[in-house]
């Protein structure tokens, strides 16, 4: 009789199998000593939550190939009102390149988004790979995640409830271009906020801060608006796929609101 044995990571690609299941580091110290990415998703499965998308970031050579730094989102068994979905985001690397990081965040089936906390909202936990208490700091972690959540939900409801007028969507459009690109000063180029503020589906229509928000978020996370040259010419966006830049662009664009949406008008 052949025994079917569940596999967690089961439609995900050899690259994304390998850095899960990887335990080796890359010229780091005898201090160093990984924390592998699938104990951690392992400790939240038991917590009710799934594995749901595994980004790696590209490596140049054979060496760092499943070392490299990467980011897991686990979704929760429960939904929130609106299509939303409570999330877990982990980043991880053992090169000795970025210590392991978690934070929450929601997914919005809509529009297929992954949004993550800001630090005003649910500071993330950090955990050196010389930590040898990190199974404690994830356990408690876990064991405060309610908390976590429902400040999450709070910040969700305040977001709802607070219209955002077009000039004031026009002036996050603009704030949120400036996290988005603050790697690289558009000085040869320019690009028109209104883009960013265009919505695409029937969902999306509306004056809150909430909606304004994932407007923005698509639209600077996809790519989807024009870039104006000085000599004329027009040019499309790149859509962010660096794990990095990722994570800083959504913890910067929440964090934006999070202080707009305290602002009485």
């Amino acid at each position: 009789m052949i025994i079917q044995v569940n596999d967690p990571l089961r439609g995900f690609n050899d690259k994304q199998r390998g850095v899960m299941m990887n335990t080796e580091s890359h010229e780091v110290s005898s201090r160093y000593n990984v924390i592998n990415t699938m104990d951690v998703v392992q400790r939240f499965e038991r917590f009710g939550f799934e594995l749901s998308s595994i980004d790696a970031a590209n490596v140049r050579t054979i060496e760092r190939q499943n070392k490299g730094k990467h980011m897991v989102r686990m979704r929760a068994d429960f939904k929130m009102a609106g299509g939303l979905v409570p999330e877990v985001i982990i980043n991880n690397s053992y090169d000795g390149t970025k210590a392991l990081n978690i934070r929450i965040g929601i997914f919005r089936f809509v529009c297929s988004n992954g949004l993550i906390a800001g630090h005003n909202l649910v500071p993330n936990l950090q955990v050196m790979h010389h930590n040898g208490s990190w199974e404690n700091e994830i356990n408690n972690f876990i064991d405060t995640y309610e908390t976590k959540h429902r400040l999450q939900q709070e910040w969700v409801n305040e977001m709802q409830d607070r219209q955002m007028t077009l000039d004031e969507a026009y002036y996050m459009a603009e704030r949120a271009l400036k996290i988005r690109h603050a790697d690289k000063r558009l000085s040869n180029e320019a690009v028109d906020p209104l883009e960013l503020l265009l919505v695409k589906r029937r969902e999306d229509k509306g004056d809150s801060a909430w909606l304004r928000f994932n407007v923005l978020q698509e639209h600077l996370v996809n790519g989807e608006y024009n870039k104006y040259m000085n000599d004329g010419s027009i040019g499309k966006a790149k859509i962010l796929t660096s794990v990095d830049e990722l994570v800083r662009f959504n913890v910067g664009l929440s964090d934006m609101f999070s202080e707009q949406i305290k602002i009485i008008v």
